[in-house]
């Protein structure tokens, strides 16, 4: 493992950076499933609010592959990493200073759902471009 990531320094500081944003992703979804349950004692408005997260993904993950191929990926997910983190910072602090509002969470959950429906095809299909190409394949299946 270690002379795969001497070769694929590109490939080191992509794992790194996007674990460290996949654990940011995690406990914002763990705080909005907490926070919803909380705020509405309703495990139906819970489904509602996942459902809402997952149309994004089911309808946009094709369409933004095809984007991906014409555009600079590592700019695109600098980008677009940037955008979740201010969303999410910028809504998080907001939540302290009004009350509860389920159509806020709605548009939310839908938006970050959008962004991230757009995000991973493109980061899955910037691998081959930071890989050394001996190793891709090895790449791929840690990946």
């Amino acid at each position: 493992m270690r002379s795969l990531f001497s070769k694929n320094h590109s490939v080191f500081f992509l794992w790194t950076g996007q674990g460290i944003s996949s654990i940011g992703s995690i406990v914002y979804s763990m705080a909005l499933s907490w926070y919803v349950i909380n705020e509405t004692k309703s495990p139906f408005v819970m489904g509602t609010v996942l459902l809402v997260g997952l149309l994004p993904r089911i309808l946009f993950s094709i369409i933004s592959g095809v984007f991906g191929d014409r555009i600079s990926k590592k700019k695109f997910i600098l980008s677009i990493d940037l955008l979740r983190f201010i969303i999410r910072f910028v809504w998080g602090v907001s939540l302290f200073y009004h009350a509860f509002n389920i159509v806020e969470v709605y548009i939310y959950t839908f938006v970050l759902s959008l962004i991230d429906a757009v995000f991973n095809p493109i980061y899955n299909a910037i691998l081959p471009e930071v890989a050394n190409t001996d190793d891709l394949s090895r790449l791929v299946s840690i990946n």
